[in-house]
């Protein structure tokens, strides 16, 4: 009987130390460490499945950026931002239709930057909804093609810096007010697009996915050590903005603007932005003030 007794405490001790592990990560489902698939298609476009229906838009025109695709519960695809151009956003409309069977389109819009609404035009094309707040559309009505024109200075490749200088930006269709933020339910999930504050733009909205705990932060998260386009950034509000984030969301899942993968894309991306904001504060201090940050993007090494 003791010997059954010993067997049985160390059967019993082995299993919790084998076990344990497994049920306290199992508890809740961690971000991938690299994509369950990958889609590549001209102009430097790809497409990486991230989880079940989550899907991660890569578009390098030539810094690489972030917008995302989700196919909701109802069979609704939600763009969340678009690829740079409108030419490389119906590349990723004809691959989505051919992908899914959806009952529709709709997208959202994070603010008026170029690698966040380039391909709007595409979308309206389509007949697709494009959601974004009122004062996007103002910025895109008083400077949106000027910041265009301005960043074809920066780039370097010819063919890239022709598509800048011709490329006119749209407001979104339909509009909301930036301070009361969005909700739109698809089926049994609803979404929320939510302004923290100003950070990188006067603009920047983050949109929230409660049921798959996913927060996409576009330019407002940063995956770098070091800032990157800081030419309308308010640092003081930014890191209070991120903040905010903190304590109205937990995430699993946040894809920020650019880059991501050294962090797969978990909640740290939160608390390393706060980090860098506040570096950033210190070597930079008169950059404190909207308005007056460095020229130039710097977005290659976000990663």
């Amino acid at each position: 009987m003791l010997e059954y007794g010993l067997f049985h405490r160390a059967a019993g001790i082995f299993l919790l130390i084998v076990c344990l592990p497994f049920v306290v990560l199992g508890a809740k489902p961690q971000p991938l460490a690299s994509p369950k698939a990958v889609f590549k298609f001209q102009d430097n476009l790809s497409i990486e499945e991230l989880d079940t229906g989550i899907y991660r838009v890569i578009h390098a025109w030539p810094w690489p950026s972030n917008s995302l695709v989700v196919l909701m519960s109802d069979s609704t695809l939600l763009l969340v931002d678009t690829p740079y151009t409108p030419e490389a956003t119906q590349r990723l409309l004809l691959w989505a239709k051919t992908q899914f069977n959806v009952s529709g389109i709709k997208a959202i819009v994070t603010h008026y930057h170029i690698d966040r609404m380039g391909g709007v035009p595409a979308l309206l094309e389509e007949g697709i909804p494009v959601y974004g707040s009122n004062e996007t559309a103002q910025l895109i009505e008083e400077k949106g093609n000027d910041s265009v024109r301005k960043m074809a200075d920066w780039v370097k490749e010819p063919a890239i810096r022709e598509t800048y200088r011709h490329l006119w930006m749209e407001p979104p269709s339909i509009l909301f007010p930036q301070e009361k933020g969005l909700f739109l339910g698809f089926g049994k999930e609803t979404v929320e697009v939510y302004y923290p504050g100003p950070g990188h733009t006067p603009d920047n909205l983050v949109v929230w996915f409660p049921d798959r705990k996913l927060l996409f932060g576009g330019c407002l998260i940063n995956s770098s050590d070091k800032m990157g386009n800081l030419t309308e950034a308010d640092l003081d509000s930014w890191g209070k903005s991120i903040q905010t984030l903190m304590k109205r969301y937990k995430p699993q899942w946040v894809i920020p603007g650019h880059g991501g993968e050294s962090f797969h894309f978990s909640s740290q991306l939160l608390p390393h932005t706060l980090k860098v904001v506040r570096e950033t504060i210190k070597l930079q201090p008169e950059k404190l003030n909207p308005n007056q940050g460095q020229k130039g993007p710097e977005f290659e090494s976000r990663q």
